[in-house]
C-alpha cells in the first residue's frame, strides 16, 4: 500500500521488481552494442577513403571513450568482465574527466557486473546512469575533484551500502542514489548546494545529516527511506520540496529551521513513527497532507510565521494533542484535523496573539495560553497567564494513548510576571512573620516570572545593586503557578 502511496501521490521512479522491464533493456542494449559496434567499423573503413568522418567513440582497452578535443576524454561504455575496477586516470593519452553514457539512456557501466569501483581524481562529472543497474557494486570511491553527481547515477545499486560524497561535490541530481535498497551510510560533503528530487529514495539510511551548504531539499529526496531514524536540517536549507520524506515509518522527530521559507505538500506524509515537530519562523504555509497519517504525533510546535494551513494537513494523527502557535491564528482549512480525536486537542497561543476564540470556534477544539514549566522545592510547577483559569491541568505518563487525567495534588503558588523589570535586577521574599522561603524565578516567554508560596506574610521584593540594596515591591501581572507533588517521574502535562 506504502509502495503505491509512493508511485501514485509522489510519482517518482520506476516500479520496483519491473524483471520484464530491465529483461528488456538488457536485451535491447546488447542490440544496441552489436550495431554500434558495427557502424563503428563500417564507419572506420568509409572514413578511410575520406567518405565520412570517424566515429565518435573509440574502444581503448575496456573503454569506448569520446576525445573532447582538448586533451581529455568521457567514458562512454565498459566492456570489461566486472569485479573490482580501477578506472584509468588517462586513456589513450586523454585525460578522462567524465563518466557519462554515449546517449540519453544508457550509462557508462550500466548492467555491469562491478563489485568496487574507484574513480580517478581526474574525473570531475559522473554522468547521467553511469553506474544504473550495476546490481554486484558494493562500494565506490568518488574523489575530491567529482564536482556534479548525474541523474540515474548509481540507480538500484541494490548491493550499495556506504558512499562518502566529498565536498568538492556541488550538486547531487535527481534519483541519483535511488533505490539502493541497502544504502544504510551516506556522508554528504560540505560543498554539496542542491540534493535532487528523488535522490535517495528507497534506500536503508538510518540517520542523516544534511551539510549547512545546502539550500535545497528537492522533491522526494529521501521517501520511502524506511529505517531512516533522524535527519538533521541546517539553517541554510530554504526550501523542502513536495514529498521530500514522505513514507519515513521510522523517522522519530524533525525540527524544521528558521531558515525554511517554503515547504512543499506531502513532505511528512504517512512518517508513522514521528512524535514531535518543530515548523521555524520563516515558513507561510503548510500545504496539504504535510503530516497526514502520522499515527504517533503528538506534538507540533508552529511558528509564527505561518498565516496559512492546508487541507487534511494534521490529518489521521490519533494520538495529536497539543499544537503550539506562535503567531495569530492562521486561516485554515476546516479539513485539518480530520481523522483526528479533536476533543483531546490542545491548541496553544502565545501571549499577546489574536484569533484564538474564532479559530477554536470553527475546529471545535480547545485552545489554551502557553505555558511554561521549572521545578520549585523539588517538585514541578507549572506557569501561565490568568486567561487561562478555565483550562484545566491535567497529566498523563502516556501521551500517545490519550489517557490523561486532571492533576488532582497541585498546589497553587503566588505567581508575579514583571514584563519590565531590569535584566540585573535580584529578588527575594521579605516576611513579616519570620524566616521566609526562597523565591522560585523562571523564564516566560523571555521575562521573569516569581513564584512563593501563597502567604499573607510574604512580600517579593526586587533590587538592582546588592551591594547598596535598594528593596522595593516590583510591579508586574498576576499570574497562575500551579506546584504537583508526587508527580510521576514520567508525566506529562497540559492545559485542556
Amino acid at each position: 500500500m506504502m509502495k503505491t502511496k509512493i508511485q501514485d501521490r509522489i510519482k517518482i521512479g520506476r516500479s520496483r521488481g519491473d524483471e520484464t522491464l530491465i529483461e528488456t533493456r538488457k536485451a535491447g542494449q546488447l542490440v544496441r552494442d552489436s550495431l554500434r559496434r558495427l557502424l563503428q567499423k563500417s564507419v572506420c573503413a568509409l572514413a578511410v577513403f575520406g567518405w565520412v568522418q570517424a566515429a565518435e567513440a573509440q574502444l581503448y582497452g575496456n573503454y569506448y571513450i569520446s576525445d573532447n578535443g582538448d586533451g581529455t576524454c568521457v567514458i562512454e561504455e565498459y566492456t570489461g568482465s566486472g569485479g573490482a575496477v580501477t578506472i584509468p586516470a588517462a586513456i589513450n593519452d586523454l585525460t578522462v574527466v567524465s563518466i557519462g553514457g554515449y546517449d540519453d539512456y544508457e550509462g557508462a557501466f550500466e548492467y555491469s557486473s562491478v563489485t568496487s569501483v574507484t574513480i580517478p581524481n581526474s574525473v570531475t562529472n559522473i554522468g547521467r546512469a553511469a553506474f544504473e543497474y550495476c546490481y554486484d557494486l558494493t562500494s565506490v570511491t568518488i574523489p575530491e575533484s567529482v564536482t556534479s553527481i548525474g541523474t540515474n547515477a548509481f540507480y538500484e545499486c541494490s548491493s550499495l551500502t556506504s558512499v562518502t560524497i566529498p565536498d568538492s561535490v556541488i550538486t547531487i541530481e535527481e534519483e541519483a542514489f535511488f533505490e539502493c535498497y541497502n544504502l544504510n551510510n551516506v556522508t554528504i560533503g560540505s560543498g554539496v548546494t542542491s540534493i535532487g528530487d528523488a535522490a535517495f529514495v528507497e534506500c536503508n539510511l538510518t540517520n542523516v545529516i544534511i551539510p549547512d551548504s545546502v539550500t535545497n531539499i528537492e522533491y522526494g529526496a529521501f521517501a520511502v527511506d524506511a529505517s531512516l531514524t533522524s535527519v538533521t536540517i541546517p539553517d541554510s536549507v530554504t526550501s523542502i520540496g513536495y514529498g521530500a520524506f514522505f513514507a519515513c515509518p521510522s523517522l522519530t522527530s524533525v525540527t524544521i529551521p528558521d531558515s525554511v521559507i517554503s515547504i512543499g505538500t506531502n513532505v511528512f506524509l504517512g512518517c508513522g513513527d514521528l512524535t514531535n515537530v518543530i515548523i521555524g519562523k520563516g515558513v507561510t504555509s503548510l500545504g496539504s497532507e504535510e503530516f497526514d497519517d502520522c499515527s504517533k504525533l503528538t506534538r507540533v510546535t508552529i511558528g509564527s510565521g505561518v498565516t496559512n494551513i492546508d487541507q487534511y494537513a494534521l490529518a489521521n494523527c490519533p494520538a495529536l494533542t497539543s499544537v503550539s502557535f506562535q503567531g495569530n491564528a492562521p486561516a485554515i482549512d476546516p479539513t485539518v484535523f480530520s481523522g483526528d480525536t479533536t476533543s483531546n486537542i490542545t491548541v496553544y497561543y502565545a501571549p499577546g496573539k489574536t484569533g484564538w476564540a474564532a479559530f477554536a470556534a470553527s475546529l471545535g477544539v480547545v485552545t489554551a495560553p502557553q505555558f511554561s514549566s521549572t521545578v520549585y522545592g523539588g517538585s514541578p510547577v507549572l506557569f501561565y497567564p490568568t486567561n487561562g483559569a478555565s483550562n484545566t491541568l491535567q497529566l498523563s505518563t502516556n501521551a500517545a494513548s490519550g489517557n490523561w487525567v486532571a492533576v488532582s495534588n497541585a498546589v497553587t503558588l503566588a505567581a508575579l510576571q514583571l514584563p519590565n523589570a531590569p535584566s540585573s535586577a535580584f529578588f527575594r521574599l521579605q516576611s513579616s512573620g519570620g524566616n521566609a522561603p526562597n523565591v522560585g524565578l523562571s523564564q516566560y516567554f523571555g521575562q521573569p516570572v516569581l513564584f512563593y508560596p501563597t502567604n499573607a506574610a510574604y512580600l517579593p521584593q526586587m533590587s538592582t545593586n546588592l551591594a547598596a540594596p535598594d528593596w522595593s515591591a516590583p510591579l508586574g501581572n498576576a499570574f497562575i503557578a500551579l506546584q504537583v507533588t508526587n508527580a510521576p517521574p514520567n508525566a506529562v502535562f497540559r492545559l485542556h
